[in-house]
This record gives structure tokens, C-alpha cells and sequence, in this order.
């Protein structure tokens, strides 16, 4: 008989037949530095993108170019190719630009969303400065067969679909997922770029999206195990006009094929992984009237051996290597636009006595015939203190340039193959509260943080001639809180998140190209104040849930002499779990934008007033688990 249990996020374990088989990196991470979703919290958001959820309960920020159109994200004062997005611990950034489009990362495809805020190169390499999310399934044995449906249509000619099936014995454990999406987005909204600021309908901006993941985990013998995973997504969408123009014609394509095989050796002191993830994206755009059509191309191979050792009771060990093919084929890219890169890391957990853990990091990289900065993390974590835990962190942390920043070669721009490599020291001290007295539980948790960016690439003109160069310099500090609340009471549940985050992020240096006049001025499009809360009210199988976002003004201007005024955006869901034909199904309906507020989340990117969505699942279990699993 295969038993499978999982322990908490910094602390995850394995038992087959009595051997117990330790966690991945994310285990040398105190637990409090991290915002979990596992699989229970996101089988009702099904129909959402992953920017979405981590919108309305992560706190941080994210930067749309319209709806529907790209979404990035930044903590803490970074930008986005300074925030690495994980799949199974493989890095997704773009080798090209160094960024990751989340409006095309489905919630429905994941059952685990992890967020760190804050540095942590030394344990998952080149542009994890500013935060890392990380993404995957949990697969589990003997659970026999699940399979589920979901439809949902909403507003602006917005429909998609999507199935999955699993299977398990006490040998084989997988799961095919995949999804279907079109939207028109033709909505109504408010130009207030057109005098009188009159009424619009958005034009050019129909989308088509298609997915599939496929992922296995077989037990070879009862110290092996081999995973493998495959996910496949195409993109199509057309791209409006910002709202000082009146037509586009503007279209772009995705395609992404990603695949990953592992073997694990395991016994009850240690674990040896050996895996390989090969990772290919494709991007044209095409301007029709400019008559222009541009092709870029990325792929990159990485494979990876490590070792985790477990010491004494507790303490752990981790030690490995890794080693990148990168390579990148556009027009605007030269020929022999290809990199090596090679790195050696370690991590060590110990435990000290019975409230006070610690954890090191190290990673040292040979990118061709040059090395990286040493890279580090160490912490410490006090918990079981009564109700209070503190935790504190050090890091220095790295981003390798871009291809774009490296290769690029056309009439008016020209890439800088001895760009240094972006560092950066972070420092963070946190407090967190958790009591439970009869049925309620509160959690409180203050992080205040400081972050001091070096070496950031900045594209400044040389002779007409736009070139990179590191020369730019930001310090970034600022205060993260959460506050969470749920009690039950008879058959009612209430259940109150918020998060709040003050971010002053100045520029300290710059080129000489640019005025002193805004050395200590805030990042553009980076606000001060940032937060949202929510209330979910559920009696029996019904839920009513509200949820508030609010984001400060950002400047638009280095200067900090323009800029996008704050606003409030606030979204309300029904939700009916139910039974048909004896089997579970959620039927949901959402709101967005229920006081047709008039924002921009980019300059010039028009978002629609008020708009809905309903969406269904049904999920089949032909054959439960046993008992004693």
C-alpha cells in the first residue's frame, strides 16, 4: 500500500511505504515569507487568470495594458523582469525582454500558487530580485479517477472551457488539463484622452487562447520515482489602439511549448533529484500600417542535479548544480545570439532548539567565461513564541541581462555585450501574531523591508544610437501588512482578508544623459499606497464575497510631474456549491467594477466600467479514496 501526506509549505514531506522523502527549495524558506493558495482556495476561481487572484489577495502590483491585453507584475519596488515566475521550479522568464505575460497563465491550469515576496536568487537563480511566484500541481496516488468541467461566459463576448482528468493507482499518479477562451472585449468606456471625455467603444482587440497540460508521476520501486510534464499554449489577440488614436490594426501571436522529466531517488535520510526542462516560445507581432512583421524566437535547456540531506532531527541539506542553453533567433537579434550558463548552489535549514530556526543560501554562476556576483540568503525565524513569530533576512541578489539587452541590433538601437549583471541587498524584518480561541482565528503580520538596486540596466542615446548600460541606481523600503479573520457561527462562516503596502522607491543614480532633477523622485507607475480586503460570508453551500482593491497615484514622468490618479475597484461574487447528479458543482457569478469607476492601470489603456461574468464546474469522482490514505 502507497501512503502519500503532505506537511505544511516550509516543511513538506513524503511517505511511501514507511520512507519519507524531503521538499523542494521552497523548504529552506521560513513559512511566514510566504502566501500560499493551495488547491481548495483556487477551485473557485477556475475562470480567472493568474493575474487576477493575485490582484485581488496578494497585494502587489500589477500593471495591465488593457483588458485583456499583457499583465505584469512588480513587488516591492522592482520591475517586472526582476520578479522570476516558476513552473515546477524552472524559471518562465522571457529570455528576449526578461518578462512574463500573467494574463496568459490560467488559475484553472495550477492547484498550487505560492508568492515570496523579496529576494531569493541564491535559491532560485537569475531574476528573483524583487519577489518569485511558483506554480505546479500536487499530484497524489490511490485516489482513483476525477474529472471535472467548467464553462463560463461573460461580458464582452467573453467565453471559455475547460476539462481535466485525473487518474492514480499506487503506482501511477496523472492528469490532463486543458482550456479554451475567446473574448471580443469590445466594451464601452470613458476616453478621457478625446475632449468632453466622451463615451467609446474599444476597437482591435479580439483574443483567442488555447492550453493543455499534461503531467505524470510514477513509482518505479519504492525509492524512485519519475515525474514528467508537458504544457502547451497558443495565444492570438489583437491589440487596440491606446485611446489618443482612433484605429489599430496591430496583431500578436503566442506560442509556448514547455517540457520537464525528473527521477528522484529516495530513503528515509536523503534525496537525490535529476531532472530537465527544455522551454521554447514564439512571439510575431505584425503592424499592417507600417508594414511591418516582426518574429522572435527563445529556447532555452536546463538541467539540474541536487542533493537534500537530512542532519540530525530536523536540519537539512541541500547541494547542487545547473547548467542553461540559452538561446534567442529574431531580426532584431545578431546571429550568434546564444548563451552557457552553469551555477553552483547550496542551502542549509537548522533547527535550534525548540523556537528558533535558521536558514543559508549560496549560488555562484559562470555565465560563458564570466562569473556572477556571489549570491546569498541567511535568516532566522523565533516562533511558538506565545502567539508571535519574527523572522528576519538578508540577501544579495542578481539578474543576468536580457538577450534584447545583449544582442539587439537594428538602425536606431544597438545591444552591450559587457553589460554587468543587476544586484542588489535586501534586508527584511517581520512580525507575525496567529491566536485560535473557540472557533475563530486571527492573523497579523507586519514586514518592513529595504531593498538597494545596483548596476540596473537603463537604455540611454549615444550618438542617435539608444544603447544599454548600467548606470542606473533605486533604493526601495517600504511596509507590507495582512490582517486575516474567520469565525463560524452555527451554519454561517465569515471569513475577512486585507493587505496593505507602502512602497517609496527613488532613484538614487543615473546617467549623465538624464536630468539631476529627479534623483528622489518615486518610480514611474510604482505607487506609494497600495491595498486591498475582502469578506467572504458563506451559510450552508451559498457564498457571498466582496473584495476592494485600491491602488495610489503613480507617476507617469521621471519628473514625477504627470501622473494616473488613484482609484478604488470593487468586485462582488455569488457562489452556489450544489449537487448534480450526485456529483459536486459550483455555479458562480461575479461582478467587476461594480461602481463603474473610470481608471487606468497603464497610460492610455482604456479598462471597462461595470462588467460580469457566470461560470459552472462539475467535478466527477468515479472511484474514492481508501480510508486509511
Amino acid at each position: 500500500m502507497t501512503n502519500l501526506s503532505a506537511q505544511d509549505s516550509a516543511q513538506v514531506s513524503v511517505l511511501i511505504d514507511g520512507v519519507e522523502v524531503y521538499g523542494d527549495k521552497m523548504q529552506f524558506i521560513n513559512a511566514q515569507e510566504i502566501q500560499h493558495f493551495d488547491a481548495i482556495q483556487l477551485s473557485t476561481r477556475f475562470s480567472e487568470n493568474m493575474d487576477q487572484i493575485l490582484k485581488d489577495y496578494a497585494g502587489v502590483n500589477i500593471k495591465t495594458y488593457g483588458y485583456g491585453g499583457m499583465s505584469n507584475i512588480s513587488m516591492r519596488g522592482s520591475n517586472s523582469s526582476q520578479i522570476a515566475v516558476l513552473w515546477n521550479g524552472f524559471n518562465l522568464q522571457d529570455l528576449l525582454n526578461g518578462g512574463v505575460n500573467l494574463s496568459l497563465f490560467p488559475v484553472y491550469l495550477m492547484d498550487d500558487i505560492q508568492v515570496k515576496k523579496g529576494g531569493s536568487s541564491a535559491l532560485f537563480g537569475s531574476g528573483a530580485m524583487g519577489g518569485s511566484i511558483h506554480l505546479g500541481n500536487k499530484l497524489s496516488f490511490n485516489k482513483g479517477l476525477l474529472m471535472d468541467f467548467y464553462g463560463s461566459t461573460g461580458s464582452f463576448g467573453q467565453f471559455q472551457g475547460g476539462s481535466s482528468v485525473r487518474f492514480s493507482n499506487k503506482k501511477l499518479a496523472t492528469l490532463l488539463k486543458v482550456y479554451y477562451k475567446q473574448a471580443e472585449n469590445n466594451f464601452h468606456y470613458v476616453n478621457t484622452y478625446s475632449i468632453g471625455q466622451p463615451t467609446a467603444i474599444q476597437d482591435n482587440a479580439q483574443q483567442q487562447q488555447l492550453g493543455i497540460l499534461q503531467e505524470n508521476a510514477i513509482l518505479l520501486t519504492n525509492h524512485q520515482r519519475l515525474n514528467t510534464a508537458i504544457w502547451l499554449q497558443k495565444n492570438d489577440q489583437n491589440l487596440p489602439p491606446p485611446m489618443y488614436k482612433e484605429t489599430s490594426a496591430q496583431h500578436r501571436n503566442d506560442e509556448s511549448a514547455r517540457g520537464q522529466i525528473a527521477w528522484s531517488y529516495f530513503s528515509s535520510h536523503y534525496k537525490v533529484n535529476v531532472r530537465n526542462a527544455s522551454l521554447f516560445s514564439q512571439m510575431q507581432y505584425e503592424d499592417p500600417e507600417i508594414n511591418l512583421i516582426s518574429e522572435h524566437q527563445s529556447f532555452s535547456n536546463i538541467s539540474e542535479a541536487e542533493a537534500i540531506i537530512k542532519l540530525r532531527a530536523k536540519d537539512e541539506l541541500q547541494f547542487g548544480l545547473s547548467y542553461h542553453y540559452e538561446k534567442g533567433i529574431s531580426n532584431q537579434l545578431q546571429q550568434n545570439a546564444r548563451r552557457d550558463r552553469s551555477a553552483l548552489f547550496a542551502a542549509y535549514k537548522i533547527f535550534m532548539g525548540k523556537h528558533i530556526s535558521g536558514n543559508i543560501s549560496f549560488r555562484k554562476e559562470l555565465v560563458d567565461d564570466n562569473f556572477t556576483p556571489f549570491t546569498f540568503s541567511a535568516g532566522a525565524n523565533l516562533y511558538d513564541l506565545g502567539a508571535f513569530s519574527f523572522n528576519l533576512q538578508v540577501s544579495k541578489n542578481y539578474r543576468v541581462p536580457t538577450f534584447n539587452d545583449l544582442f539587439w541590433v537594428d538602425g536606431f538601437a544597438k545591444g552591450n555585450p559587457d553589460l554587468k549583471d543587476e544586484s542588489s541587498w535586501s534586508e527584511e524584518l517581520g512580525l507575525a501574531f496567529q491566536n485560535q480561541y473557540r472557533k475563530q482565528n486571527i492573523s497579523i503580520g507586519v514586514t518592513a523591508f529595504n531593498t538597494y538596486y545596483q548596476n540596473l540596466i537603463q537604455w540611454t542615446p549615444e550618438q542617435n544610437i539608444w544603447t544599454p548600460m548600467n548606470q542606473e541606481e533605486v533604493w526601495a523600503r517600504g511596509i507590507e501588512s495582512h490582517l486575516e479573520y474567520n469565525t463560524k457561527i452555527k451554519k454561517w462562516k465569515f471569513d475577512f482578508k486585507s493587505r496593505y503596502v507602502f512602497t517609496k522607491s527613488t532613484i538614487e543614480k543615473l546617467s549623465d544623459a538624464n536630468s539631476d532633477n529627479i534623483i528622489g523622485k518615486q518610480l514611474i507607475l510604482t505607487p506609494l499606497h497600495q491595498g486591498n480586503a475582502s469578506l467572504n460570508i458563506q451559510f450552508q453551500k451559498i457564498y457571498i464575497e466582496y473584495i476592494q482593491e485600491f491602488t495610489g497615484l503613480r507617476y507617469t514622468t521621471s519628473s514625477n510631474t504627470e501622473f494616473l490618479d488613484a482609484y478604488t475597484l470593487g468586485s462582488a461574487i455569488i457562489g452556489w456549491e450544489t449537487s448534480v447528479f450526485g456529483q459536486n458543482a459550483i455555479l458562480k457569478f461575479r461582478i467587476n467594477n461594480v461602481w463603474n469607476t473610470v481608471y487606468q492601470s497603464m497610460p492610455s489603456y482604456a479598462m471597462p466600467l461595470a462588467h460580469y461574468e457566470m461560470s459552472f464546474k462539475i467535478t466527477i469522482q468515479t472511484s474514492k479514496k481508501h480510508e486509511n490514505e
